[in-house]
């Protein structure tokens, strides 16, 4: 209770900063955003992302239709595609997560609900750790590494 209670006033204190126009304040919070770039090679869409080897990845998602393509970044300036066609089949509002030194893709939108779930080490070459998980089909889901666990 007192880790929410805290996270809950450091929000509630950094909104009454930036309403009140109190910049200094609301940078020292983590308000202060700089644009590194104002155009990155991916097309715009619905995306999903994750923090991984010391880059910024994005991963499928939706633009005028489901995609499934890779991209990865060091500084969110330049982007490099690491893959135009990853092995899982192109999606959306499925989760992304990093456990086992690995990124995940599970689950997700595409044309159906699907739950299958798959792995990567760079981005590139995929591997399906299962075509047909034991939870049903299903997108807009969360997912979490906790105690050592997906």
């Amino acid at each position: 209770m007192k880790t929410f209670y805290a996270a809950f006033t450091s929000l509630f204190s950094l909104v009454i900063l930036l309403l009140s126009g109190s910049t200094a304040h609301a940078a020292a919070l983590g308000a202060d955003w700089t644009q590194a770039t104002s155009s990155a090679n991916w097309s715009g869409r619905e995306t999903y992302s994750v923090s991984f080897d010391d880059k910024i990845w994005v991963l499928g998602g939706y633009s005028t239709g489901y995609l499934n393509d890779v991209w990865y970044s060091e500084d969110g300036a330049s982007w490099t595609q690491a893959t135009a066609s990853a092995d899982w089949s192109t999606r959306s509002y499925f989760t992304t997560a990093v456990f086992d030194d690995k990124m995940w893709v599970i689950g997700g939108h595409s044309g159906g609900r699907v739950n299958d779930v798959w792995h990567s080490e760079d981005g590139v070459s995929w591997t399906e750790a299962t075509s047909s998980a034991e939870w049903t089909e299903r997108y807009g889901h969360s997912s979490v590494v906790f105690d050592n666990k997906l």
